[in-house]
């Protein structure tokens, strides 16, 4: 209770001292008096009888509110021109406007730079009646861009004017003068039209798609060496092709045999005994490699094996599924049994081929060891079985390796898997989601659609956590997608809904009445009460309440609220959009 009053009062606080600060601008900004004209800065004059006229005009980068007096001939009239820059919504602060009124003559005037910060206040005095186009040409540091008012009279004579122009309808509305949006955390948004489904967000992580990951492990123990046609080993980032030589390995006993063969030439004997301990290293070295390359065979056979079993396991389920003796449940089990079995016979393979001819090298060696013919050692060259990026490198150039260490990691990013993690009270709304939009955290970039099921949902739930695994998988041309790296996603749980979407911080809500503001000119602004039909992520889908293409507060509106608190700030205007 106390925490609510405290919360209250300091609102109250800063209330008023907006509302103090509105009124300062408002009468700062009514009583500013042009130096050559007398007129009042914002159009807003004493005078009833002066015409005014007051336009907005949105561009894809600008947003023009500008107030002007009826042209009339002979007669200099001053535009008061607040630019706003849409990307931020912060004022021009530099740069030159151009003003052109183009008809049955040319008056052109040129502002080097603005009056103030966000205002430009050029001159025209027309010389000759008739309808003309205004064209304004801004340039700034951050581009150039033009807006237009079309088919604008210019009248003889001020009878004429107060005679001919048309009445326009009264606006009413919030007044938020452009002062007080520049001053605050403002934005709109013009109300599309689209489609919104419920969601469940998760978190999750990126992951190498089936068959897509390799690791090089070392046969031996050795020096790791650049391939002879390049200066060094495959550096992080890197693209290599199936097949392509990543690196040498020397056998680290031969090394040993020629520095002490060089350092023992004098004394024969020592040098026969060093040989013959060398000998024999290299001998259980082949026979080491043998077993490796034997083993690696049996594994491959093994597997071949496991995936044959499970492919006619999956056949039988099918079959029995087809006529209703087998539950989805077992299905994907043994499809997911198929796929983890072709993993494991890749892997397999790619371990293989890492002895090609191992046997003959070593013994080529041993062979030049016990001639005493000794030479620079033979070397072990290692292979890339897949066309991928290398994401690890655990070894130098010149660097030892024990056998069996890992060296390099290839993955091919092409495709990726999407892994989440979802509550198992949610698992069955997942199972018959439309698809999923997939966003990486602290990247400003859109989200990406991916239509249907996952690929495949986990059949374990973590003891602690209480969730399930899922996989979607993902195209992934343009490596958006980093291993290891975090992803959101919102998984679609039901058919979307279409109709206008705003941001859900463009809501005020009051007593349990959702409300929005939407702007009707520059410095006007309207409340809509709105009935919310879907709220999903950061977005809620608008059942009634405001149309396609009105621009809506989105940040900002809170202010605008407080200001509607207090008759002086609520403006009725006779502007036209």
């Amino acid at each position: 209770m106390k925490k609510n009053i405290f919360i209250a009062a300091i609102l109250a606080i800063f209330f008023l001292c907006f509302l103090g600060y509105s009124r300062y601008s408002s009468d700062h900004h009514e009583g500013n008096k042009h130096e050559a004209s007398g007129q009042h800065e914002h159009g807003h004059h004493d005078d009833q009888d002066e015409l005014t006229i007051a336009r907005t005009i949105w561009t894809d980068k600008i947003e023009l509110f500008v107030e002007f007096p009826v042209l009339i001939v002979g007669e200099k009239a001053v535009f008061l021109a607040h630019y706003t820059y849409l990307a931020d919504f912060q004022p021009v602060r530099e740069g030159q406007l151009e003003v052109e009124l183009v008809g049955n003559e040319t008056v052109r005037t040129v502002m080097d730079k603005p009056a103030r910060t966000g205002i430009f206040l050029p001159e025209i005095t027309p010389k000759k009646s008739g309808v003309y186009d205004l064209i304004f040409r801004l340039t700034t540091t951050r581009g150039s861009d033009i807006q237009s008012i079309q088919k604008l009279n210019v009248y003889s004579s001020q009878e004429e004017a107060k005679k001919n122009h048309p009445v326009e309808e009264e606006m009413h509305g919030i007044s938020f003068l452009k002062e007080q949006q520049w001053q605050i955390d403002f934005s709109t948004v013009q109300a599309p039209n689209g489609r919104l489904a419920s969601t469940i967000q998760v978190l999750g992580q990126v992951k190498p798609y089936w068959n897509h990951r390799s690791t090089i492990l070392a046969p031996f123990s050795g020096r790791l060496e650049p391939p002879a046609d390049k200066n060094s080993l495959p550096r992080l980032g890197q693209e290599v092709k199936k097949g392509e030589s990543l690196g040498n390995l020397i056998p680290s006993v031969g090394l040993e045999t020629k520095i002490q063969m060089q350092s023992a030439r004098d004394q024969i004997n020592a040098n026969r005994l060093q040989m013959a301990v060398s000998k024999l290293e290299l001998e259980n070295a082949q026979r080491s490699l043998a077993i490796g390359r034997r083993e690696a065979k049996l594994h491959l056979e093994q597997a071949k094996l496991q995936l044959v079993q499970a492919q006619r396991e999956l056949d039988r389920i099918e079959r029995l599924r087809q006529k209703n003796g087998a539950t989805e449940n077992e299905l994907q089990e043994a499809e997911l049994k198929v796929n983890l079995t072709k993993e494991l016979l890749q892997s397999a393979s790619d371990q293989l081929q890492l002895y090609p001819q191992n046997s003959m090298e070593v013994k080529s060696f041993v062979e030049q060891a016990e001639s005493e013919q000794f030479s620079i050692p033979k070397t072990f060259s290692l292979f890339s079985p897949i066309q991928g990026t290398v994401i690890e490198v655990f070894a130098s150039t010149h660097e030892y390796v024990a056998g069996q260490a890992s060296l390099f990691t290839i993955v091919d990013l092409s495709k990726v898997l999407l892994e989440g993690y979802v509550y198992e009270h949610d698992i069955e709304a997942v199972k018959a989601s439309q698809g999923v939009f997939v966003s990486i955290p602290g990247q400003n970039q859109p989200k990406i659609y991916i239509k249907g099921q996952p690929e495949w949902i986990g059949m374990m739930v973590d003891k602690e956590k209480r969730t399930i695994p899922i996989l979607y998988a993902s195209e992934n041309a343009g490596r958006q997608f980093r291993i290891h790296g975090n992803i959101e996603l919102a998984i679609e749980t039901q058919a979307s809904n279409s109709g206008v979407i705003i941001p859900k911080e463009a809501l005020v809500e009051e007593a349990g009445i959702k409300m929005v503001f939407v702007q009707l000119e520059g410095e006007l602004f309207a409340s809509r009460l709105v009935q919310v039909k879907l709220t999903s992520g950061g977005n809620v889908l608008i059942e009634s309440g405001i149309s396609q293409g009105e621009r809506v507060v989105t940040k900002g509106s809170y202010i605008i609220w407080l200001s509607t608190k207090s008759n002086k700030l609520t403006s009725t205007h006779g502007h036209p959009h």
